[in-house]
């Protein structure tokens, strides 16, 4: 009798998002919902402003497509699922919030990091072995649009605004990495075909153009 074949799963996050180009009125435009075809349906979920501070050090967990960041105090990294086709205007990734996963995350890619920085203040982040790469605050207008696509609508306070149609999925996938790899991308690649149709659809709502994401206008400004 063969031994009974036992799969080990792990639970991963998986965000899609594509960004466009907004600015202070754009809201409007989505409450009005005039252009054709109108959205089948159209909440607005609400407003919330947080301030986001990136870490890194060296750049050695930008280049290796990890962003790790603390919003309003509660840790999120985000890691590249598909170095090929995510971009900063049309990203893949899978997002981690557990801080002791995103610690070791960390290790893995930047030696002498025993602790992520606790102080709000940010007095600690030198200690921990690690750098803030980034920090400003947002004030974001919330969208689900057609029951299932989340709209955001991003103002900073260095005056950059930027849009996100973002789809977001939990999956379980094997604990082989290289198996778990091909999961993550082929389900990062679904969701982002269900996006570009979505945008296609209502393109009068979704500008086709250049648009620039927080963190490249942020270090263009600097």
């Amino acid at each position: 009798m063969r031994p009974t074949t036992v799969l080990c799963l792990r639970r991963s996050v998986l965000e899609v998002e594509r960004k466009f180009s907004c600015g202070p009125k754009s809201n409007e435009i989505f409450r009005s919902s005039t252009g054709s075809p109108q959205f089948l349906h159209l909440k607005n979920v609400g407003q919330r402003t947080f301030e986001d501070q990136y870490f890194d050090r060296q750049q050695l967990l930008t280049t290796n497509g990890i962003w790790v960041r603390r919003r309003n105090g509660a840790w999120q990294a985000k890691v590249r699922t598909d170095h090929l086709n995510s971009t900063y205007t049309n990203s893949r990734f899978e997002e981690l919030s557990e801080p002791s996963e995103i610690l070791k995350l960390v290790q893995q890619f930047v030696r002498g990091v025993e602790y992520l920085p606790t102080e709000e203040s940010g007095c600690d982040v030198r200690d921990s072995g690690l750098e803030v790469l980034a920090r400003f605050t947002t004030s974001r207008d919330v969208w689900k649009i057609d029951e299932r696509f989340e709209v955001v609508l991003d103002g900073t306070d260095f005056g950059h605004w930027v849009g996100e149609v973002g789809l977001q999925q939990t999956v379980y996938l094997d604990d082989n990495k290289r198996e778990a790899l091909a999961q993550r991308r082929v389900k990062c690649a679904e969701m982002d075909r269900d996006i570009e149709s979505f945008m296609e659809h209502y393109r009068w709502a979704f500008p086709v153009d250049n648009p620039v994401g927080k963190l490249s206008a942020y270090f263009a400004k600097r």
